[in-house]
């Protein structure tokens, strides 16, 4: 059972002015953490944590707000990031961006998620009760 998949991929950190400076991005799943996907930014170790679904529905349309926003392109996804030390914009290609999606379905398919999340609840609400060993 794999419990970790990375693929890296190479993206594009967009300027003010639209430059565009290559960068290598790191997406990583975790079997521990199966909806959540962490994505590592050039040399500078820059990690930001996006939802596995977040990134999914940005394939094909606009989603989030707030810190994280996802734009589909043609070909790419434009994802942008704010933070109080500022603002960045990093074009991916979407073909990779499926590819990376399809590899984690296959390794933890979503209901297989959805299934071990309804346990991992069920459990901690048993926990809870009087007389549980929480």
């Amino acid at each position: 059972m794999t419990a970790e998949y990375t693929r890296r991929i190479l993206g594009y950190l967009i300027g003010t002015d639209g430059t565009r400076v290559p960068l290598d991005v790191a997406l990583t799943w975790r079997r521990a953490d199966p909806l959540c996907v962490r994505v590592l930014f050039g040399t500078a170790s820059v990690e930001w944590e996006l939802s596995r679904d977040l990134l999914r529905t940005g394939l094909t349309d606009l989603v989030g707000v707030g810190d994280v926003a996802i734009v589909p392109r043609s070909g790419v996804v434009e994802v942008w990031l704010n933070s109080h030390e500022g603002t960045a914009s990093i074009e991916l290609s979407a073909r990779d961006v499926e590819l990376f999606l399809e590899s984690i379905d296959l390794l933890m398919p979503e209901l297989e998620v959805a299934v071990e999340l309804a346990v991992d609840a069920a459990i901690r609400q048993l926990l809870s009760l009087p007389g549980g060993a929480a």
